[in-house]
């Protein structure tokens, strides 16, 4: 075989085994992005906002389920054909970037694990002759992770606990939350 010949398969090996190898040491960091994420109470949709490089702030805009709270009790409806619109916002710190960086797992879609506060706020409905919604701030703390499921797509589990604050009916309760989302990313 000709020498040139091998020279240049051997070149062009060393260029593929060199920009796999450049790919795979990039450092990856959180970014910016919009979004549209599904519960079973709603759907939303928002950006994320990297502020440092351990910390998300997330802002949306929704439409899902009702509340009404009392100091004794809590009541949670969704109406598919009326869903209630609301405001979100919070900031999540993702105490996890470099272990996951360490082990060579990515932070796409702003993967992680981490831990949070945010606020909602359900508009209420004043219809008298339908399910009467309130006005209602729901505080939340909580740990949750985040994972990819392809390019755009990603998956949510959140643990807190959640205060709710009833304008209407002058009420406040504590409950325990559970969140578990799925969304898209762009």
């Amino acid at each position: 075989m000709n020498i040139i010949i091998i020279m240049k398969r051997f070149i062009v090996i060393l260029c593929i085994l060199f920009s796999y190898s450049a790919q795979a040491q990039k450092v990856e960091e959180y970014e910016d992005k919009f979004y549209v994420q599904s519960t079973l109470l709603g759907i939303d949709a928002g950006r994320d906002f990297v502020v440092g490089k351990r910390f998300l702030v997330q802002t949306g805009i929704g439409l899902g389920a009702g509340y009404d709270a009392t100091s004794s009790s809590l009541g949670i409806s969704f109406d598919s054909s009326k869903p209630i619109p609301y405001l979100r916002g919070g900031i999540d710190w993702y105490y996890n970037k470099n272990k996951r960086i360490e082990k060579n797992r990515t932070l796409a879609n702003n993967s992680g694990n981490y831990v949070g506060v945010h606020a909602k706020y359900s508009f209420g409905d004043n219809d008298e002759f339908t399910n009467n919604f309130n006005s209602i701030l729901i505080s939340e703390i909580h740990w949750g992770i985040k994972r990819t499921l392809g390019s755009v797509m990603y998956y949510k589990v959140q643990l807190g606990i959640d205060h709710y604050s009833d304008f209407d009916a002058k009420g406040t309760t504590v409950f325990p939350a559970l969140g578990l989302f799925i969304g898209a990313t762009f």
